[in-house]
């Protein structure tokens, strides 16, 4: 299969499809793997080697089929549910893993931002 990206584009979205109702160390396994920088260079052909995307922020769905948006703001990731309007600050990418793990919230929507070398 051939992957080609024409074109740079602002932000990249990416879905995650998740089989079944997935355990904390799942959940965690998952985002561990991930990173919340990636170069889609490696994914795409056609682009310049070193092409970042920052995840700035992701939908999840929590055990009970509640919605979670989680979003980078000011340094550091907040979580915001769906019946609540408050913020809940998370932290570093790290604590993003660890809440996901333990409130078993799977991410499914990602959206990923251009990296730019001034921030």
């Amino acid at each position: 299969m051939i992957r080609q990206c024409c074109c740079f584009c602002g932000f990249v979205t990416l879905v995650l499809k998740w089989e079944k109702n997935e355990t904390e160390k799942e959940i965690s396994g998952t985002l561990k793997a991930m990173d919340w920088e990636i170069d889609i260079s490696k994914l795409y052909e056609g682009l310049e080697p070193n092409t970042n995307y920052r995840l700035v922020s992701m939908i999840g769905c929590g055990e009970e089929g509640e919605y979670i948006c989680m979003a980078y703001k000011k340094n550091r990731w907040i979580s915001l549910r769906h019946e609540a309007l408050i913020e809940e600050v998370v932290g570093i990418w790290k604590s993003v893993v660890r809440f996901c793990g333990e409130r078993r919230v799977r991410p499914e929507i990602l959206f990923y931002e251009a990296a730019r070398l001034d921030r």
